[in-house]
């Protein structure tokens, strides 16, 4: 046909009427069609396929339709809608927006076009074949996706001429909403397959990848329904699985399961968001909502919603198990991003409250038997155990998956053995590994998912109680993976993953019999001599060690201390021993035993070591603290600490000087002032030295204004200097340390004098006067518990003697503070009485003399001794 002659044949066929049009069918249809193949303006194509589809569509037998009409027009339309939307433009002039209805109204023509086949197409009988319309669905699909994402971007397209094409833009999500609907209702009418003889290919490959396609193309609209309307994104996915399980012996090896299962993943993710934002919103605004609101209809649809989707995943995972491998990685990311949602994570869009503990609740109790299906998958016990995949913000919400799983292998046991097999135990070196970096969060509350009015419990209580209920299941043989995943974790890098294998380690030892804890402090006792005190692991290993042995009876405490030979590999284990929670007397008596191989490992001779050193000071100073040591005992240490502190070299270590500083703490009452000033130059003034014998001496400090044996003896000069230099640390905890240890020293002193002289500068004598007046509220005329509590614990005279030392050092020290002040309004004092004289030198007024006489008697009252 020429293309003069296109305009007449249009305009011939709109005119025409059904009888006209059924007449001219087998004429007419095959040159509009040419038309449309030829034409390349997007607006006549789209006019073409209207009036081809409202004129001549309904005269077609429905299945003959996509061999004649749909197969012929529809693969173009999406790339017709494509072409005419990106000409859509953002000005506000009136060329633009006439030019963006126009556009808007050609698409909505297509869309009613498109409306009409599928409505078209529904008349064919049940059940009905694919490929009597296999050109129809795609299209259709492919042109709904680009409609509604238009629709979705409406607001960025458009900027501020949206109020102008609103109508139309509703038209065409309400005709493209109608269309999806429709063509879901047809697809749902495909059957899995009839006979052969009439050409039915559906359960052919060709009819599986008919299906397939559409599935697939049904799934790139799901994100975009989902932010548009809840109810059809419901009808969609209620449409996908049931298509998915209809079909699933014909197309199921076809689909791609893994794009499946993370498009129903993502769209539970985002709804769950929605609905804890939306219960954020209204705990917030703490208004009182009705059944009617607006709110919430719009958060029960959401979470309606939110549990179809949590249950359809369930549904679906169940019904294609056997290609779980392929979903894996995306059902472990989308359980540690629903984890991220909830508190104590940072990422947490809501707070703990009923509505969102009611969702949380709904939506986890529903995953709880997908979980129990993933934990019998390998690839997810891999994907799970590789901790160091996991960004650090997530970590949080691995940890809480982890504590799940251990849940779950709780309650099945047979499913344990994947994540147990290896030397350590897998799953719970993964917890511990996992606490590496949450340091802020442990101790956050939380309350976790599925329980019945349970309070919030911090996140390390629940850790912890969560890995020793699932090592109570484990067998005896896996006893040693267990010591070994424990032993690694206690010396490991982290300091939250070694206290929580210490916990885990207390738990197993008060698991087994006394003689397994007996054994365990056996073969640890002789390892802490072989750690020097500076590594942490000593630390961490001690903490262990003393609180296993605080568990032994008396006699297996006394026993494991008589099996250590009296030499100074002993002192280690012994000052552990010293400092466990309460040991038992004949414990103590046993360890006495040491003192005479510790006092000659304290001076300084040749041969002894530094570590050896200070080990047998620390293990003095636990001697003195547990009273232990006899008269006779406590005067040859005195004597020793004497010769120690006189012989002390240019350059004392800094373990050696913190044990003396400390050891020096409990007999500061019997040592000289030439002592005394030897001791205090351990102690470095400049901030840039090391912290720890600065943080041992404040202890020595405040100490040091005890009562002690000499009346002469005064404190030495370079004392307050020292005290000055610690309460102006640039360091925060010595800081506050040093305030704290300051303020016992001030309480106890006997020289009070020498108190303001440790306050060289204006910025600590205000730090210092808030830090008291903050202690002691009772000072100012204020009672406090801490006041009372205070009051009851000493004697009445105590207490008063020690509130007036207080008060009159309170008072000095802002005496001092205001000095400045004090001396300035002096001055202008002066010379306003110098003014006053030069003015009233001849002649003075009678209200004058009267005025001086009441100045006169107010100085009079200041000198008196009572004020």
């Amino acid at each position: 046909m020429s293309q003069t002659s296109q305009p007449a044949l249009l305009s011939e066929a709109v005119a025409w009427n059904a009888d006209e049009c059924r007449v001219r069918l087998d004429d007419a249809l095959p040159r509009l069609i040419q038309d449309f193949s030829m034409e390349e303006d997007a607006t006549s194509k789209l006019y073409i396929l209207h009036v081809v589809v409202s004129a001549f569509l309904p005269h077609v037998p429905p299945e003959c339709a996509d061999q004649q009409i749909y197969s012929q027009l529809l693969p173009q339309v999406p790339s017709i809608l494509t072409s005419l939307l990106s000409g859509i433009g953002e000005r506000g002039d009136q060329q633009v927006i006439r030019h963006n209805c126009e556009s808007l109204k050609t698409v909505l023509s297509a869309i009613s076009s498109l409306l009409e086949c599928v409505s078209h197409t529904t008349m064919l009988p049940n059940p009905i074949s694919l490929h009597i319309f296999p050109s129809l669905p795609l299209p259709v699909l492919d042109s709904l996706t680009i409609a509604f994402q238009h629709c979705k971007t409406s607001g960025e397209v458009y900027g501020s001429t949206l109020p102008h094409v609103s109508d139309t833009l509703s038209s065409v999500f309400r005709s493209s909403y109608t269309i999806l609907r429709s063509i879901l209702e047809l697809l749902d009418r495909v059957g899995p397959g009839v006979q052969a003889d009439v050409a039915d290919v559906v359960s052919d490959d060709i009819g599986c990848r008919r299906i397939a396609e559409v599935i697939h193309s049904l799934l790139k609209l799901c994100p975009l329904v989902a932010a548009l309307h809840p109810a059809l994104h419901a009808n969609t996915w209620r449409f996908i699985l049931r298509a998915i399980v209809k079909h699933k012996g014909a197309e199921g090896h076809l689909l791609n399961h893994g794009d499946l299962c993370s498009t129903l993943a993502c769209d539970l993710d985002l709804t769950f968001s929605s609905c804890l934002q939306l219960a954020a919103q209204g705990s917030v605004s703490k208004k009182l909502l009705t059944d009617v609101d607006p709110e919430t209809r719009l958060l029960s649809r959401s979470f309606k919603l939110c549990r179809f989707l949590s249950s359809s995943l369930l549904k679906y995972t169940q019904e294609f198990s056997a290609h779980l491998d392929s979903m894996v990685p995306c059902l472990f990311n989308m359980h540690l991003r629903l984890y991220n949602k909830l508190p104590p994570n940072p990422g947490a869009v809501c707070t703990l409250g009923e509505e969102s503990d009611k969702m949380r609740d709904a939506v986890f109790k529903s995953l709880r038997p997908l979980l129990s299906l993933l934990i019998t998958q390998r690839s997810f016990c891999s994907i799970v155990l590789g901790t160091a995949g996991v960004p650090q913000e997530l970590r949080l919400a691995h940890c809480l998956l982890v504590t799940d799983i251990m849940k779950a292998l709780i309650s099945c046991p047979g499913e344990q053995t994947s994540w147990l097999d290896g030397e350590r135990i897998p799953i719970l070196h993964c917890l511990l590994s996992s606490v590496a970096g949450i340091w802020p969060e442990l101790a956050l509350p939380i309350r976790r998912p599925v329980s019945d009015n349970s309070l919030p419990l911090p996140v390390y209580d629940l850790l912890l109680v969560t890995a020793s209920a699932f090592i109570s299941t484990l067998m005896d043989g896996y006893l040693p993976a267990l010591e070994q995943t424990l032993i690694f974790s206690v010396f490991s890098r982290d300091v939250n993953s070694s206290l929580l294998a210490v916990d885990l380690w207390c738990y197993v030892a008060r698991l087994g019999p006394v003689e397994l804890c007996a054994h365990y402090v056996s073969l640890l006792l002789p390892l802490i001599s072989e750690i020097s005190m500076q590594e942490p692991k000593h630390a961490l290993l001690s903490i262990l060690l003393q609180r296993l042995f605080s568990f032994l009876p008396a006699e297996h405490q006394v026993k494991l201390i008589a099996e250590l030979p009296p030499s100074p590999g002993s002192l280690p284990p012994c000052s552990v021993v010293l400092a466990a929670p309460g040991p038992k007397q004949a414990c103590v008596q046993a360890i006495c035993r040491f003192f005479d191989t510790a006092l000659p490992a304290c001076r300084w001779k040749e041969g002894i070591g530094h570590d050896t050193q200070a080990i047998a000071m620390q293990f003095l100073e636990r001697l003195c603290m547990a009273s232990a040591l006899e008269t006779s005992q406590l005067s040859q240490l005195t004597e020793v600490l004497h010769t120690i502190i006189d012989q002390l070299p240019a350059e004392v270590p800094e373990e050696v000087a913190c044990a003396l500083l400390s050891l020096s703490t409990h007999l500061v009452h019997c040592l000289s002032s030439s002592c005394l000033s030897k001791l205090l130059k351990l102690v470095p003034k400049a901030s840039n030295h090391p912290l720890m014998p600065r943080l041992g001496a404040l202890l020595f400090l405040c100490v040091m204004g005890k009562e002690h044996n000499d009346s002469q003896r005064k404190l030495p000069k370079e004392f307050p200097a020292i005290f000055h230099s610690l309460l102006s640390d640039d360091s925060w905890i010595l800081h506050l340390l040093a305030l704290q240890a300051f303020a016992h020293f001030a309480e106890v002193s006997f020289e009070a004098e020498i108190v303001p002289q440790c306050l060289r500068s204006e910025e600590v004598r205000v730090e210092v006067v808030a830090y008291i007046t903050k202690r002691w509220p009772s000072l100012h005329g204020q009672t406090s518990e801490s006041d009372n509590d205070l009051e009851g614990n000493q004697s009445e005279s105590e207490t008063l003697w020690r509130l007036k030392k207080e008060q009159e050092m309170l008072q000095d020290l802002r005496i001092e503070h205001a000095h400045p002040r004090l001396n300035s309004s002096l001055e202008k004092f002066e010379h306003g009485l110098e003014e006053l004289g030069r003015m009233t030198q001849h002649h003075a007024p009678a209200w004058f003399i009267d005025r001086l006489k009441a100045v006169a008697k107010t100085i009079e009252n200041m000198l008196s001794p009572s004020s």
